[in-house]
């Protein structure tokens, strides 16, 4: 008798559990991996800037003369201070289209430790800085980030370290959160005073938070590529894991420059448009 009530019992509760929603079921959602990515162009396109502009500056580098390379309407002006220090001030008054189609306005303050060369940290913050992205949509950003020229690696390419912290990305959509700390690697365009052709290789860590309230961590998989005239990441992968969901695969495709990439998730996979 207790071995029938047994077994009745689990027939009963596979019933019952098979009845059950699947918590998985409709994980679908790609907030996070939208937001994250819009943020992560962003932030890479602040350190080739400053980067390119550094490398042409006849106070830092003592080659060129600085002007707006990724934005011809913008102005980069650089002041030596008296303890040592260089200020580079990128302004881009009340609204400049670049180079990658975004429109940025406001400007972007950097101080450099002395002169461009390995060893140097620089650290930049915004000034009323605001981003219209290629949806549209209007960011005013906040951040802390420090860049270090790290130096040659063994096969020759620039290479210096990007970290942010605290960065708010403000839109009528919500508020996006941001952290990072990213190896970006100059591969290719260096010393040409083409912005056009800079290729860089961005490998490391993320995290954040989505307009929504959801909580993230982003590792890159496959180093992202990124081409000074394209607005987004045009090959790699990377990791993202919502809390509470499944892990999502971003794929940025083949090197091709278009607004496209492929999310993964579980079983499901779509094509999500760029920002």
């Amino acid at each position: 008798m207790k071995k029938i009530t047994s077994l009745f019992l689990l027939a009963f509760s596979l019933v019952v559990w098979s009845c059950l929603p699947d918590p998985l079921e409709g994980d679908t959602d790609t907030q996070s991996v939208e937001d994250n990515a819009f943020v992560e162009s962003e932030f890479n396109e602040i350190a080739f800037l400053f980067e390119t502009e550094a490398a042409q500056s006849d106070l830092l580098k003592k080659t060129d003369a600085v002007m707006g390379y990724f934005c011809s309407c913008s102005g980069a002006d650089v002041t030596a201070n008296a303890n040592g220090t260089f200020t580079m001030v990128i302004d881009y008054g009340t609204g400049c289209t670049c180079l990658d189609g975004r429109t940025r306005s406001g400007q972007l303050v950097g101080t450099f430790s002395g002169k461009w060369q390995p060893g140097t940290t620089l650290s930049i913050t915004p000034v009323d800085y605001k981003v219209k992205g290629l949806n549209g949509v209007v960011y005013e950003l906040s951040f802390d980030k420090t860049i270090t020229y790290t130096g040659p690696n063994t096969a020759g390419n620039t290479e210096i370290r990007v970290q942010v912290a605290n960065a708010q990305l403000a839109s009528p959509d919500g508020v996006i959160f941001w952290n990072s700390d990213r190896i970006t690697e100059w591969i290719s365009g260096q010393g040409d005073f083409d912005p056009s052709n800079n290729v860089y290789l961005v490998r490391g860590s993320a995290d954040g938070k989505d307009v929504n309230g959801l909580n993230f961590d982003v590792t890159i998989d496959q180093a992202l590529r990124l081409e000074g005239s394209c607005p987004n990441v045009v090959s790699g992968v990377l990791s993202l894991k919502p809390d509470g969901k499944l892990k999502r695969t971003i794929d940025y495709g083949n090197g091709n420059c278009d607004r496209e990439a492929t999310i993964t998730i579980g079983s499901f996979s779509r094509t999500i448009l760029l920002r």
